[in-house]
């Protein structure tokens, strides 16, 4: 697909439904009424199966159950200086246009390609005059650690495996760094969090963009690891 978000085949497998001032989109595995009901909660916390998976900024999220599957809900944070001014409102120039929209449609459509991403259960965005908040729940990923936790060859030319495909379905990742790749048991790298991921780019100059913020990312978590594990990662990102 050149451009997932605008496929037909992906469209089709999207149900929405309007709810006053909140829009909700499903992958037809929950009703978007349910998701909705769930959508609007654990900003704070205020389910008691709820347990903190990410925090600060955008990275905050938590895990719960949903149809007896766990899964992650995050509501949308706004991260940087601008998270001192305004938390989590974000300007409203329509259902599609809205961040959650983008980001579930792109994940649906990698999940539905094979590549290990998490599968988007629903999203949602409500609009409050000018502004909207929102927020995205999606399937847990298993995994044992984020990239820079596993000390394991295989693990990172996977991870380079696992950014190449990205590529090669067009996709731009906004923020590609250590945490935002999970490894599970089987040494399988998944890529998380696209959030204002760009669809149909050929240009290899802004894809290659991505390893370099990657690598800026494990020189500044995990520095010790760059010489050893680097390498392997761009031998799996070259197929080799």
């Amino acid at each position: 697909m050149s451009d997932l978000v605008e496929s037909s085949a992906v469209q089709a497998s999207v149900q929405a439904e309007q709810f006053g001032a909140s829009w909700v989109w499903t992958d037809g595995s929950i009703s978007p009424a349910d998701a909705l009901d769930v959508l609007r909660q654990g900003s704070e916390g205020d389910r008691s199966d709820m347990i903190r998976v990410g925090s600060g900024g955008r990275g905050s999220a938590w895990r719960l159950t949903v149809g007896g599957k766990p899964a992650v809900l995050r509501h949308y944070r706004r991260g940087g200086m601008m998270a001192h001014i305004n938390r989590d409102q974000y300007l409203w120039q329509g259902p599609t246009l809205t961040r959650p929209y983008r980001e579930f449609m792109v994940m649906l459509g990698l999940s539905g390609q094979g590549l290990l991403v998490p599968k988007p259960i629903a999203a949602m965005a409500k609009r409050t005059g000018l502004f909207y908040r929102a927020a995205i729940l999606t399937r847990y990923v298993d995994h044992r650690g984020a990239l820079c936790a596993v000390d394991d060859q295989a693990a990172w030319r996977s991870a380079g495996a696992a950014v190449a495909r990205l590529h090669d379905a067009g996709v731009w990742h906004a923020d590609l760094n250590v945490n935002n790749i999970l490894v599970d048991e089987l040494d399988q790298a998944w890529l998380i969090d696209f959030d204002r991921a760009k669809t149909g780019v050929s240009e290899r100059s802004r894809l290659q963009g991505n390893l370099s913020r990657l690598l800026r990312s494990v020189r500044k978590v995990c520095p010790e690891l760059e010489q050893r594990l680097w390498p392997m990662l761009l031998e799996g990102y070259a197929g080799k």
